[in-house]
């Protein structure tokens, strides 16, 4: 742990393991898919960066005080202009955690907590695997989330 006055930063240094460059398939969920893909690669810990064009986007904002999620679906087509995420482990299962910006044709920007339901037009994805760390999720309850905790991978 680093330490800042009464904080505490949990940190585990990792090595990027595998690069994996993906064009996702037409009308797939975007995180169904990716969640399948990793594990089916056997990835259960990586970042990612994603861009493209939606024909239905889903997504969320957190209300903190209330520790719940507002969800709102769009039902057109947008531009993914940035989705941002991770895959990390929840009790032994793979699961993927992303942030999306879409925009619609007239500019105007959506975004948040991506849920499924996200329906693909076209997508690129890059996946940095991390290696030497897990990232275990575990339920937080000072905010209410799921939240990672790297820490190392055993051998073997």
């Amino acid at each position: 742990m680093f330490q800042i006055g009464e904080l505490e930063m949990i940190w585990r240094e990792a090595r990027i393991g595998r690069v994996l460059v993906c064009r996702m398939d037409f009308e797939s969920d975007l995180i169904s898919s990716l969640g399948e893909f990793a594990r089916e690669q056997k990835v259960d810990a990586a970042f990612f960066i994603a861009l493209g064009a939606v024909k239905k986007a889903a997504f969320a904002y957190y209300e903190q005080t209330a520790k719940k999620y507002v969800e709102e679906v769009v039902e057109e087509p947008m531009e993914l202009l940035s989705c941002i995420g991770n895959i990390a482990t929840l009790e032994g299962k793979v699961v993927v955690h992303a942030h999306a910006v879409f925009s619609d044709r007239l500019g105007r920007l959506r975004g948040g907590h991506l849920l499924k339901g996200t329906t693909i037009f076209a997508g690129e994805v890059l996946i940095l695997e991390l290696s030497g760390i897990e990232l275990v999720r575990a339920y937080d309850s000072v905010t209410g989330l799921n939240l990672y905790t790297p820490k190392p991978k055993p051998e073997g």
